[in-house]
């Protein structure tokens, strides 16, 4: 029967590891690298970036970012466009279709009226 008074070590059974340190948080410079190279084409994947913390919503609103990001990708994506009707339907407006996820209007549905 084993002595409820001895301890682990005492008992010859190796102490539990301690516990590890948390993770070293990433450098600005190397969040901000990170980010400069999300590809443009779906500016949702920008707006969840920013919600990882603070720091990162920081650095993707700083205006410097923005330029760099802007200047590394050149041309801008193109998010939409709109889609004029057959002459048939000569009042009506033209729809925008969006090239992206991200839209925030709703996807027209071809062939149909809405």
């Amino acid at each position: 029967m084993a002595n409820p008074s001895l301890t682990d070590h005492q008992r010859g059974k190796a102490p539990p590891p301690p516990p590890l340190p948390p993770p070293p948080e990433l450098i600005e410079d190397a969040v901000t690298e990170i980010l400069l190279r999300i590809p443009p084409d779906e500016p949702a994947d920008l707006v969840r970036a920013s919600l990882v913390d603070k720091r990162w919503r920081r650095v993707l609103t700083d205006p410097n970012f923005l330029r760099r990001y802007r200047e590394f990708h050149r041309t801008p994506p193109l998010l939409g466009f709109f889609q004029n009707h057959p002459p048939a339907d000569v009042g009506t407006m033209p729809r925008f279709v969006a090239t992206t996820a991200a839209s925030p209007f709703p996807q027209p549905e071809f062939g149909g009226k809405e």
